[in-house]
Order: C-alpha cells, then sequence, then structure tokens
C-alpha cells in the first residue's frame, strides 16, 4: 500500500479559527512512498500571511502501507515522512 495525505493543517492550532486547511498542497508534493518538505512556511504552503507574529505549525494526517498515523512540524523546520 502507498503513502497517502489524508488532510493537512497549517496554524496555531488545529482547530477552524486556528488554522487553514492546506491539504491540496501537501498533497500536491507527497509521493507513493513518503512526503519530504525542506522548510515548512507559509511559501511552501501557499497560504498568505496567516497568524503573523504567531509560531505555526503543520499537522499531517496519513496513511503509510494502510497504518494510519500523524505527524507534524514547527514553522520553519523540515518535515520527511517515509522514504519520499
Amino acid at each position: 500500500m502507498a503513502f497517502t495525505v489524508k488532510a493537512a493543517r497549517y496554524g496555531i492550532g488545529t482547530g477552524p479559527e486556528e488554522s487553514v486547511d492546506v491539504t491540496r498542497a501537501v498533497q500536491k508534493v507527497a509521493t507513493k512512498k513518503g512526503l519530504a518538505i525542506a522548510r515548512v512556511d507559509n511559501t511552501a504552503l501557499g497560504v498568505g500571511p496567516i497568524f503573523p507574529g504567531l509560531r505555526k505549525r503543520l499537522y499531517v494526517s496519513y496513511k503509510n502501507g494502510g497504518v494510519a498515523s500523524t505527524a507534524s512540524a514547527l514553522e520553519r523546520k523540515s518535515l520527511k515522512i517515509g522514504k519520499s
């Protein structure tokens, strides 16, 4: 079974008032083997200036080999899941 991104949110929390849906942007960079984002930031995720001055985090729900899991990375850090 391949790696698939189910959902991704980016912001100061996971709620709708605290984050934006970036699922499509993350799915575009994912491969069948995994996901690698060199630097998590507004530009990499295709969002404008959201929550200025606050440290944001990317939250990703995914399946890898049929096993559901989650991962997260702070803004300006990298995120690697699987073998991408």
